[in-house]
């Protein structure tokens, strides 16, 4: 084989390689286009399903509005309450427990208190209550803790 027909093959070598090169380059970008429209989709519908089920809860809060004598009224108010708790529930929603040590992880220690007959760091009280969202902190609990000097 003479010195040109080494380069000539190496030539085409490089150039099958560079061929090669940009089919798979151009098939990743046709994979990742995809997968990005496919995720959109599908966090679409995520979306869609859970906003479906949050406003039959919401015309169940303006039915009792409307119906609003004080004993139907509060009647109504739990039921919309127990609803969107069990909703959220099954969307992998889960109550911060309030009870116990405080957890600056999880709790939101808005406010200072001393009883002598409970722990250092220990929750004297909840304000309002904290969830998490498959183990992570969404909304932290809003605590009162226990300080003794």
């Amino acid at each position: 084989m003479t010195d040109k027909e080494i380069i000539e093959k190496q030539k085409k070598e490089i150039q099958d390689y560079k061929d090669a090169y940009l089919r798979k380059n151009a098939e990743f970008n046709t994979f990742k286009k995809r997968k990005e429209e496919e995720y959109a989709k599908a966090k679409e519908t995520i979306l869609a399903d859970f906003l479906s089920k949050l406003l039959k809860v919401k015309s169940e809060l303006e039915l009792a509005l409307i119906h609003s004598e004080a004993q139907n009224f509060i009647e109504g108010i739990k039921i919309i309450d127990n609803k969107i708790e069990n909703l959220v529930k099954e969307e992998g929603i889960e109550v911060i427990e309030t009870n116990g040590k405080f957890n600056p992880e999880i709790h939101d220690g808005i406010s200072i208190g001393s009883d002598l007959e409970k722990e250092n760091e220990e929750i004297l009280q909840t304000f309002s209550k904290g969830y998490l969202f498959k183990g992570k902190t969404l909304i932290p609990a809003k605590v009162m803790v226990n300080k003794i000097k």
